[in-house]
């Protein structure tokens, strides 16, 4: 069973929320590496689908009826012939081809969001987690989309867009860009000297 996320500051606030291990105010938390790993897998994963979904949506459209028949003549079907015209019909409109190259499109532009919020991670603006958050939903719907058509090859697709909104709302990244730097955790205070004359009355 997954643990439930915790949307709270469970760290201390005063030090940043850095890692328990870590003394640094300012450290970067681990899952901010995770969560790059995890865009830069939907941004290549979205641009090699999206290219073959542009090339598949075009190579359907430009399908003979002859050849659509001899396809579905090999197929377990009653009527090939009108299930080819049909299908041709299909291929040769607008909305076909429309459909399929805005989908694709909308892939790339996600990816090419994600991929700008993966390198502008360091910035730590509250802004670029929000157009993280919004690429990779984006990407999420996508990806599911994609899945009815290319089936498990998208799966690293759409487990790493899960993986990366769950890090997005996780307590540490929220606070860590949270568009400001980290306070200085306090110094701890130095505990008096003894006198000569107290440590020889001990």
């Amino acid at each position: 069973m997954l643990p439930q996320p915790n949307f709270g500051r469970d760290r201390d606030p005063g030090k940043g929320a850095p890692d328990p291990e870590g003394d640094d105010p300012n450290a970067k938390p681990r899952k901010v590496l995770r969560l790059q790993i995890a865009l830069w897998i939907q941004v290549v994963s979205a641009v090699v689908a999206g290219n073959i979904l542009a090339f598949y949506a075009f190579s359907l459209r430009s399908a003979t009826l002859a050849e659509l028949t001899d396809i579905y003549e090999g197929a377990d079907i009653e009527d090939p012939a009108e299930t080819a015209r049909q299908a041709h019909d299909l291929y040769q409109s607008t909305n076909f081809l429309a459909s399929n190259l805005a989908i694709a499109g909308f892939a790339l532009v996600a990816a090419i969001i994600a991929a700008m919020c993966a390198i502008r991670f360091k910035s730590r603006q509250k802004s670029v987690r929000w157009w993280a958050v919004g690429a990779t939903a984006i990407l999420f719907i996508v990806g599911m989309f994609m899945s009815t058509v290319f089936g498990l090859y998208v799966a690293p697709w759409v487990f790493a867009s899960v993986l990366a909104l769950w890090w997005l709302f996780s307590s540490d990244i929220r606070y860590w860009m949270d568009g400001r730097a980290a306070p200085a955790s306090p110094e701890p205070r130095e505990k008096p000297e003894r006198t000569e004359r107290a440590a020889d009355e001990d």
